[in-house]
């Protein structure tokens, strides 16, 4: 009686997988950084809520035209490595907080707004169109702090995701190989 046990190609499998590990985490990364604008917050190894905005002004927080969410992309894919991020121009000051100083130019965009706002009724602008005016009548070299309402980076929850994936696949992986002749 001769009965051999069948031992798994894990250089086969290794290989497939880590091609597919890349492809997953790339995926998974942009839905999980466009999830925080849904949830409004950050998930690292808890769930950080947003600080809520001051102004009036727009819809959901982080959300007004989803230009923001919508520019998360994958930067670099190799087996070895995923990088995703946002070009936008403003991702990093929302990311990460901190403060910007007011320009002429800036002035001049609130000024157009609280008149897009307030239209013909000055005196009973309404809320949205005060608080334009307030930033508008702020002097240029002002500062404005933005506070930090982080949707990108390392995330402990993330890993944990990707590690629970790896470990799935890995087993059914070595599972199927055995099953097929």
């Amino acid at each position: 009686m001769n009965k051999t046990n069948k031992s798994p190609d894990f250089v086969g499998i290794a290989s497939k997988i880590k091609g597919e590990a890349a492809r997953y985490a790339a995926v998974e990364a942009k839905k999980f950084f466009k999830e925080c604008f849904v949830k409004g917050g950050w998930t690292d190894k808890s769930f950080q809520a947003w600080k809520a905005r001051k102004s009036p002004v727009g819809r959901k927080l982080m959300y007004n035209e989803g230009s923001l969410m919508n520019s998360i992309s994958t930067f670099q894919q190799t087996d070895d490595l995923v990088e995703t991020g946002s070009k936008s121009v403003y991702a990093r000051i929302h990311n990460d907080g901190g403060t910007i100083t007011v320009t002429p130019k800036m002035k001049k965009f609130f000024w157009r707004k609280y008149y897009e706002l307030a239209g013909s009724r000055r005196k009973n602008a309404g809320t949205a169109a005060e608080f334009y005016r307030g930033m508008a009548l702020m002097r240029v070299g002002s500062k404005i702090k933005i506070p930090q309402r982080k949707f990108i980076g390392e995330s402990a929850t993330f890993m944990q995701q990707l590690d629970e994936w790896l470990k799935n696949t890995i087993e059914t992986s070595i599972k199927n190989d055995l099953n097929t002749d």
